[in-house]
């Protein structure tokens, strides 16, 4: 327990690294699309079919449902705290809450409360869940959800009880609506309990005991998931009544992307940098003791599993919880927050090595200490800390380009416009404003029937553009188009602002495409109609 505690004060210190600069570190798109919706609720109350304005209106487009968005909003709105930071803290205390059914699952399989404590110890020093923990995303909160939901099924399974199988559900269907494709593994693994559960009764049952057995798994398994569905169904009719755009797919036709190819789950590079290189283990033993540890990590695992008996199902569970995520949404794992989904079957793979080494060997016992030390020390000098560590100066730029939008333009009335940034969130969420990004810069893009629309939709709510980003290069062609079409006749023509929207990558991660990079933008103020 001493140990666990130690690891907690540890998270807690590095969590708190950069605890108040924007979210624009990794994954800032998504960051700031999450806290877009929070900042929407603060905004215009809170409601269902909650807004993204990002992609021109109407500006529902639901994807998981917004619990987590709800709480930090709410937050920001009951305490004055800083909306980013409200993100922050509600983000890590469902991780510190998801400790607490982890510790219970492994005190309850292992029969052993040394276990679960070992298993936190982990859970609190990965580097997935340290810098994943603190950011502004819903992945702790369905991990949370999650592991309560697989904790009351395993109670409800082994000891019955109503209240056992109501939590459960109720667990089950927020983890399914929060995020689904977390949820997914831990289903997983409650199938394995409940096999578990058969055998064990496999000769002592009756043909009415089988039937309330079938009944209660279908009961704490299926509503969760015709729940899901539901609310997949749901978001899906809300989003096809976008007239004209087009890049807002159903969950049907993301499907291809988001399970991927068959010679994708071929590819050993996509295995070995989506998998085994965002894993955290091997994040956190990399900068100290290279690739000797990581082996040393998969040796220990695999004589756990070859020497710990019955005991080895556990390892084996873990194992192809951990293979699961990726096997089945391939794609999605080439985001290394998506790790958070798996991590937790990392952690209990390592604790299952220690738990079982140390009832055969119990000076292995202080053998722990010494790895969650390098694994801190591993992650003080990852690319993760660098981005927790970096100056406020390296968001000036961006910040100063979003406070000049934000100050030349009505938050009731103007839209911005946004070319050459794909879809991110981040003016949209920095500004304060209503956004349409548009993917393309080229002058087709600017003069299709999907612009038009546009165009027709912003009329219809009494709306306009009020400003435009563009990132060079752009065209002569695209600008003079766009300035034609927003420029009210009468009115004088807005002056181009040149902004230096250069960001380095970080040091850390040299060639990695996924850090961002801004390049150099101008941006226009368009004044209204005279007499406006």
């Amino acid at each position: 327990m001493s140990i666990a505690l130690a690891t907690l004060a540890t998270n807690l210190l590095l969590s708190i690294q950069g605890w108040n600069l924007p979210i624009l570190d990794a994954h800032a798109f998504r960051q700031t699309q999450t806290a877009l919706s929070s900042y929407w609720f603060v905004q215009e109350g809170f409601k269902l079919d909650y807004i993204t304005p990002v992609l021109g209106p109407p500006w529902e487009i639901p994807l998981e449902f917004p619990l987590y968005q709800w709480i930090a909003a709410a937050l920001h709105q009951l305490t004055g705290y800083g909306l980013d930071q409200c993100g922050r803290l509600v983000s890590l205390l469902f991780f510190y809450a998801t400790l607490v059914p982890a510790f219970l699952l492994a005190r309850f399989f292992w029969k052993d409360s040394r276990a679960g404590w070992i298993l936190v110890s982990l859970m609190l020093v990965n580097p997935i869940h340290v810098f994943w923990g603190r950011t502004f995303m819903i992945e702790t909160t369905v991990l949370f959800f999650c592991t309560a939901f697989l904790w009351f099924f395993t109670k409800a399974m082994y000891e019955g009880r109503v209240h056992n199988h109501l939590l459960a559900i109720l667990c089950g269907c927020l983890a399914g609506l929060v995020k689904p494709t977390t949820y997914a593994s831990f289903l997983l693994v409650a199938f394995a309990i409940y096999v578990h559960v058969a055998y064990l009764h496999r000769s002592g049952w009756g043909a009415r005991q089988w039937a309330a057995f079938l009944a209660r798994g279908a009961a704490l398994t299926l509503i969760s998931i015709v729940v899901t569905y539901a609310w997949t169904k749901h978001c899906d009719s809300i989003k096809a009544l976008h007239p004209y755009q087009p890049l807002i797919s159903s969950s049907d036709e993301q499907r291809e992307w988001i399970y991927g190819s068959i010679n994708q789950r071929l590819s050993w590079p996509l295995w070995h940098r989506w998998v085994i290189g965002y894993n955290g283990w091997v994040q956190a033993m990399m900068p100290t003791l290279g690739w000797v540890g990581v082996v040393a990590i998969a040796i220990a695992i695999i004589a756990a599993l070859l020497t710990s008996g019955r005991r080895a199902v556990i390892g084996l569970v873990a194992l192809a919880a951990l293979l699961s995520g990726p096997l089945v949404f391939f794609n999605l794992y080439r985001h290394d927050y998506y790790q958070m989904a798996i991590t937790i079957w990392a952690c209990v793979l390592v604790a299952f090595a220690f738990v079982e080494g140390i009832r055969r060997f119990w000076f292995l016992q202080f053998a722990l200490p010494a790895f969650l030390l390098v694994v801190v020390i591993g992650y003080t000098q990852s690319g993760y800390m660098a981005q927790q560590e970096r100056s406020p100066a390296r968001y000036a730029e961006f910040m100063e380009v979003a406070n000049y939008l934000k100050s030349g333009t009505d938050p009731d009335r103007d839209v911005l416009l946004v070319l050459g940034q794909d879809w991110t969130s981040e003016f949209a969420y920095y500004t304060g404003r209503k956004v349409r990004m548009q993917r393309l810069t080229d002058i087709d893009s600017l003069t299709s029937e999907q612009f038009e629309g546009f165009r027709k939709a912003l009329d219809a709510l009494g709306m306009r553009v009020g400003a435009s980003a563009l990132s060079t290069p752009v065209s002569d062609q695209v600008r003079q188009h766009l300035l034609a079409s927003f420029v009210p006749q009468g009115s004088q023509a807005p002056t181009a602002v040149p902004f230096p929207l250069s960001r380095d990558r970080l040091s850390a991660w040299p060639q990695d495409p996924r850090i961002p990079q801004w390049t150099s933008g101008v941006v226009y103020l368009i004044p209204p109609a005279p007499g406006t």
